[in-house]
Order: structure tokens, then sequence, then C-alpha cells
């Protein structure tokens, strides 16, 4: 009997795979089931999120976040369970729908070629809308960290002399 020849195995795309500017790609995964009709080399959270726990409160829910605190807390949920994400847009009401649609699931590119789904956002808030509901988890006694993320969209400078015009 011949051996056969090694597969090489094929670059990952990543334009196939859901980006953070355009989250649409993973509604129809929002059952944890689906998740493995994904391509077999996008990592998976090693924890059912739907098991997770909410200890943290994150007001804003832009980019920087979904890319750094949100990833940085979905690898502790490996190990602790506790430490599940609530976050609260102030202003953007279509993230909040489409994080909703996909149950907070979304994907980053963790490298070259590496690609993986982030399970650690399990609650999101419209703050302008649902301020009840925010208040409540702010009093929740089970969130023991409140954060918060500053971006330069948070700043107002004045072009001329950059001062910041809201101070």
């Amino acid at each position: 009997m011949k051996p056969r020849p090694t597969q090489k195995p094929r670059p990952l795309n990543l334009t196939t795979f859901e980006n953070l500017a355009n989250l649409s790609n993973l509604s129809n995964f929002k059952n944890p089931a689906n998740l493995t009709e994904l391509d077999p080399r996008l990592e998976r959270p090693p924890y059912r999120p739907e098991e997770v726990g909410i200890g943290h409160l994150h007001l804003g829910l832009g980019s920087f976040f979904r890319a750094h605190l949100a990833v940085y807390s979905d690898e502790i949920l490996a190990h602790d369970r506790r430490w599940g994400i609530s976050a609260t847009s102030l202003h953007s009401e279509r993230l909040i729908m489409q994080l909703r649609r996909q149950d907070g699931l979304y994907i980053v590119e963790d490298g070259p070629g590496r690609a993986r789904i982030i399970g650690s956002l399990r609650e999101t808030l419209l703050a302008r809308q649902e301020s009840a509901r925010l208040l409540a988890r702010l009093a929740d006694p089970g969130v023991q960290v409140v954060t918060l993320t500053v971006t330069e969209k948070g700043y107002l400078l004045d072009e001329a002399s950059q001062k910041d015009q809201a101070a």
C-alpha cells in the first residue's frame, strides 16, 4: 500500500471570517453547537459561553475594548468562569443589536493566520435605552470590577490649539 501524501495545510483566509468592524457573520451561530460548522482552524473558547457568570461591567463597547480587554477576559475564563463581561454602549445601537444576534460572540485575528472566537462578552446594554438594567448591573453583588475605555473619540481637541475643549 502506497503512503498517502501529506496534505499541506492551506493558509487561513481571514477575509472569510468576521472582523472587528463587521460583526454579522456569526449571526447563524448563536447556538454554540453550530460553531462546529465554522472552519476547524478557528479557535473556539475552551468553555461553554452560556455557562459563564458576569463579574465585570465595562462602559464602552468599541473596537479597542473588544480587541484587548475582552480578549484578556476570554483567556481568564478558561480557568475561572466568574469573569464574563456585561458591556454597555453609550451610542451604538447597531453594534449592540449585532452582538445580541451573535450571543456576544465575535472573532478576532490572533496573530498571522490565526483567528479565534471570543466568548467573554455575555451581556450588552444600550445605556440610553436601558438605564434601569445598567443601574441594576452596577448594583449587582456579583459584579466585582467596573472598567471603562476612553479612546481618541473621547477627547474633544481644538484643531488650532490642541487644547481639550471638554475641560
